[in-house]
């Protein structure tokens, strides 16, 4: 089992003056078409590592606990898509770890 984010030089989220924000994402989350048909819904809790440019590092995002593990690779690919505000300390872009719910959720 992998040992998780490289987490050397990382800022913990509670110091930092801008905490990171998902500003976009290349792509709305796709669901999984054989969970979808079942009527499945679902969450998954990633553990990412956020760069000073604010985008995820690819090799250190991480599930952290699911629901269902169906789940797990649309989140993943969703996440890596996205774009964050670059977290900051007394004004300087940093890496730091944050934790993402991913909601699977069916239309209504």
């Amino acid at each position: 089992m992998p040992a998780g984010p490289d987490t050397a030089s990382v800022v913990g989220s509670t110091v930092l003056d801008r905490i990171p924000r998902i500003v976009a994402c290349g792509g709305p989350l796709a669901y999984p078409e054989g969970l979808r048909k079942a009527h499945i819904t679902g969450r998954v809790l990633l553990d990412v590592v956020i760069g000073p440019d604010g985008s995820p590092e690819r090799q250190n995002v991480w599930v952290e606990e699911s629901t269902n593990s169906g789940f797990n690779k649309a989140a993943l690919a969703f996440l890596r898509s996205c774009r964050f505000t670059p977290p900051t300390r007394h004004g300087t872009r940093v890496r730091t770890r944050l934790y993402v719910p991913i909601e699977f959720k069916l239309d209504e």
